[in-house]
């Protein structure tokens, strides 16, 4: 991934005014307070990102379709941050130059179809394949990496926003380590559902090739 955005020019975008962070970090700040009040012990659990299997095991959903009040939140709080972070990094081929508040919020909406569209095409090929206790377990692993990812983009952004200069490297760290917690994410999921994957390689390769690397082809088309 940092290969291929060194392709490009990384710059931090014009933020003429902090209220517009302001209120997202604000809103972010709620939404994780919601989740602490809400699940103490839970949300403890969650920031320890070396215990990701336990994790898993011990909140794992009661049913394939069922949604969590904390899970939900937490996904707000990616999407509110994801978005944030790709409007304060700006491409020399995009023409933007100032942050601009419509933006974060139609990337928000396109975050939000993207993977709501893409989990339930998951679900239902899990059902196809009869394997959707497998996929149930897979996807919420695969989104508790993505919340947790959330959540270092949450703090990046206040670090990016309020720093003095900003240098441009600060984008690279958060790119850096932000693909560091994906990849811890992805390794341990690959880790728990090796012998699935072992007696169906070429599913697998099937699936990342239909669910991840074109359905993020087109992300990067319509959000940068």
């Amino acid at each position: 991934m940092l290969v291929f955005l060194s392709t490009f020019e990384l710059n931090f975008r014009a933020v003429t005014t902090l209220d517009q962070c302001n209120m997202l970090f604000f809103i972010s700040a709620l939404l994780l307070m919601l989740c602490k009040l809400l699940q103490p012990k839970r949300f403890s659990d969650f920031l320890k990102i070396t215990g990701y299997g336990t994790y898993n095991q011990i909140y794992k959903r009661p049913s394939v379709f069922s949604i969590q009040k904390f899970d939900l939140l937490l996904f707000f709080q990616f999407l509110l941050a994801s978005s944030l972070f790709l409007n304060l990094i700006g491409f020399n081929n995009n023409g933007t130059q100032n942050l601009s508040l419509n933006a974060i919020f139609r990337n928000i909406f396109i975050l939000f179809v993207y993977v709501f569209l893409k989990r339930l095409l998951e679900l239902f090929a899990g059902r196809w394949l009869k394997i959707e206790s497998q996929i149930s377990a897979y996807l919420f692993q695969k989104m508790n990496s993505l919340h947790f990812f959330g959540l270092w983009l949450f703090l990046a952004n206040m670090l990016m926003v309020y720093s003095i200069g900003r240098a441009q490297w600060l984008i690279y760290v958060t790119l850096s380590i932000g693909a560091a917690i994906l990849t811890i994410g992805f390794i341990t999921t690959f880790f728990r559902f090796r012998f699935l994957i072992r007696h169906r390689w070429l599913l697998f390769i099937l699936y990342l090739c239909a669910f991840e690397i074109a359905p993020l082809a087109v992300l990067w088309k319509f959000v940068i």
